[in-house]
Formats: C-alpha cells, sequence, structure tokens
C-alpha cells in the first residue's frame, strides 16, 4: 500500500468547556500536629521536633474545577488517523485558606497529546502517542508509548513499548510510576471473529 496525503482529508474538531463542584469531599490535609487534637491523630501519626506536620483526614466544603477539553482529529488515507487533544483544569481553593491537600488539588493543569494510528502493509497495525502533563505543584513531564500488531490467522502477536523516554513520574505524589517496560503478547482465538 502506498502511502500518502489525500487531496482532501477528512476530520472532527471538538471543543468543550466544563465546571465541576464538589461538596463532602474527605482528603488529607497537612496541618501542624498541635493544630489537631490529640484523639484524632491516627496511630502511625510520629508528630516529634522534626516531623512537625501531618496529613489529617478532613471533610472539604466546596471545591470548584473549570476546564475546557479541545480535540482535533484527522483521517488519512488507509485508516490512518492523526488526533491532537488539550485540556486544561484550574481549581478554586479559596475553601482551603492556602492549606496544602494530598489528593484533591494534584490534577494535571495542562494535559495535551498527539497520537498516530494506522495500518501499515503486510498487515501490521500500529499506534504511537506523546503526552505532556502539566500537574498542579509538580514539574511538567512527558511520556511516550507506541505499539505495533499483527493478526494472523488464528493468533495475534504485538508488541508494546510503554514510557519509551524513561521518565520518572509521580501521579500520586510519594508513588513512583514505572519506568520504560515492554510487553511482547500472542492473543490466540479458535472462532471467527
Amino acid at each position: 500500500m502506498p502511502f500518502g496525503c489525500p487531496a482532501t482529508p477528512t476530520g472532527i474538531i471538538t471543543t468543550r468547556p466544563f465546571e465541576r463542584r464538589d461538596h463532602n469531599v474527605i482528603d488529607y490535609v497537612l496541618r501542624t500536629c498541635s493544630a489537631i487534637p490529640s484523639g484524632e491523630l491516627s496511630p502511625g501519626a510520629a508528630c516529634t521536633a522534626q516531623v512537625p506536620s501531618v496529613y489529617h483526614a478532613e471533610n472539604l466544603q466546596n471545591l470548584n474545577f473549570t476546564g475546557f477539553e479541545g480535540s482535533a482529529e484527522v483521517r488519512l488515507p488507509y485508516d490512518q488517523r492523526i488526533r491532537a487533544a488539550y485540556t486544561a483544569l484550574y481549581g478554586v481553593q479559596n475553601a482551603l485558606s492556602r492549606l496544602h491537600t494530598k489528593y484533591s488539588f494534584n490534577y494535571p493543569r495542562n494535559d495535551g497529546v498527539l497520537a498516530w494510528y494506522g495500518h501499515l502493509p503486510k498487515k501490521f497495525v500500529a499506534r504511537s502517542r506523546l503526552g505532556v502533563l502539566d500537574r498542579y505543584g509538580s514539574d511538567p513531564y512527558a511520556l511516550w508509548d507506541a505499539a505495533i500488531a499483527r493478526e494472523f490467522d488464528h493468533v495475534t502477536a504485538h508488541f508494546v513499548l510503554s514510557n519509551i523516554s524513561d521518565t520518572q513520574y509521580e501521579e500520586i505524589p510519594g508513588v513512583v510510576m514505572p519506568g520504560r517496560s515492554f510487553v511482547f503478547g500472542l492473543d490466540f482465538f479458535w472462532h471467527g471473529r
């Protein structure tokens, strides 16, 4: 199959503003040990001069988030697609009076994705995805994934590369996500599709 762009590729563009208002959210708030009643300190909390603050479970009110999602997809010949997407999210922390929470405000402020999917010669199917996240309170990072697969008579073989750039990142503070990895697999099927 030859490759190339048609004179008039087809595509779609979508945009969507959104708003989310959360009430009665339970999250962990960083508090000085002296601000927490002694009966509410968890048994494992170690309040010392070296560790003067701990996360304390609290019920939060009026967490407001406003955002925008937009994407564009172009369909090319031979069932190829290129997609770009962007999401922006802004959270209002007025209800917290500048307190630090463990989860509520650990969100991507900016999230962009550029992806390609397509059929290749010899019945191969491939995809590649590059994403960039700018998470609130941390440095931006990029993730790149790619995969290729081919279907045979009763077997589909696939090879997936994840986090090709070996980016070190944390989706939840303190939990380091896996680095570069790859998976090779075979799917067997006995009945016609």
